[in-house]
């Protein structure tokens, strides 16, 4: 139905970003718990636009974190800029759409692991790059309503007060850090409503990681 209107958004794209991204195609309420599989279809950027222009919501698979730094009690968060397609302006946590292996697509693919994703996207961000010995984070499984996300949230992804020094931002928004005891009030800022609530659920659980020593 839309072949026509897609075509038109992959010339307007033409030369420069109109990746493949992975497509969850099913509901997320049938997600096996414990091992998590499922099926995966493609789709370009090109049609991803042409849909949200029908107000429809393709489920892009992503990853996400919550990043802390034991040794300063901070986390890391982005604020967005208005070069983004979605909330523009508002702060958000860290992470992107995960890349599916796929002969269509341009970039390096993430291997069928999102901590692949992760470590990728963070490192594009911020300059950060994930220690292989992370402690384990909790992993939780969401899906983002307002723009059908389905996102693998790593909480508590932990950093060094070194690699914060040297932190950088990147188009996609301003790279910051809020303190642990400034969260109550710093979370009343605009904030994506998917990134405040991946904050909520590691606070929930016990802020995981946030007591460890150096990395």
């Amino acid at each position: 139905t839309y072949s026509g209107e897609v075509e038109s958004e992959r010339q307007l794209l033409s030369g420069r970003y109109n990746d493949y991204h992975a497509i969850f195609d099913g509901d997320i309420e049938n997600i096996p718990q414990r091992e998590v599989h499922f099926d995966i279809k493609w789709l370009d950027y090109a049609g991803v636009e042409v849909l949200r222009k029908y107000n429809k919501k393709p489920k892009i698979i992503s990853s996400c974190a919550v990043i802390v730094c034991p040794e300063s009690k901070e986390i890391v968060v982005q604020k967005r800029s208005t070069s983004v397609d979605t909330y523009s302006g508002y702060y958000h946590t860290i992470g992107g759409a995960y890349i599916p292996d796929f002969s269509g697509t341009t970039r390096v693919n993430d291997k069928g692991d999102p901590w692949h994703t992760l470590s990728r996207e963070i490192h594009e961000e911020t300059g950060i790059s994930l220690n292989q010995n992370n402690p384990n984070p909790v992993v939780m499984l969401s899906e983002e309503i307002s723009t059908g996300f389905l996102q693998f949230v790593y909480l508590g992804v932990v950093v060094t007060k070194k690699q914060l020094d040297v932190m950088r931002s990147d188009w996609e928004g301003n790279n910051d850090t809020f303190k642990f005891d400034e969260l109550g009030y710093k979370l009343r800022r605009n904030f994506v409503p998917s990134g405040k609530g991946q904050i909520f659920a590691w606070l929930a659980l016990g802020a995981p990681n946030a007591a460890r020593g150096k990395v």
